[in-house]
């Protein structure tokens, strides 16, 4: 039994740690919100910095980056684009 509950046990934590990180983006949002579906961020650099860090923290999870629906301003589109195209990993 306790074989059992020890293997059910690590079964759900390999589960939950195969959980890629989601973040989200939203005109509505505020950079100091935490990037959840409820409290998006306001910028895509600011998801950005959380993509680093996720990679950093958990570099064998992915990390996606859901842009709701609406119109962005970019003040430097080329940089924001050639730094997201960079960053992207190639496999």
């Amino acid at each position: 039994m306790k074989a059992y509950l020890n293997s059910l046990l690590l079964a759900v934590l390999s589960a939950t740690a195969a959980i890629p990180t989601e973040l989200h983006v939203a005109t509505t949002g505020a950079d100091t919100n935490p990037g959840t579906r409820a409290q998006p961020f306001a910028t895509f650099p600011r998801a950005q910095v959380d993509v680093r860090a996720e990679r950093v923290a958990h570099p064998d999870q992915g990390v996606t980056v859901t842009i709701l629906g609406g119109f962005y301003r970019l003040e430097n589109r080329r940089a924001v684009w050639t730094r997201l195209i960079r960053n992207i990993p190639h496999r």
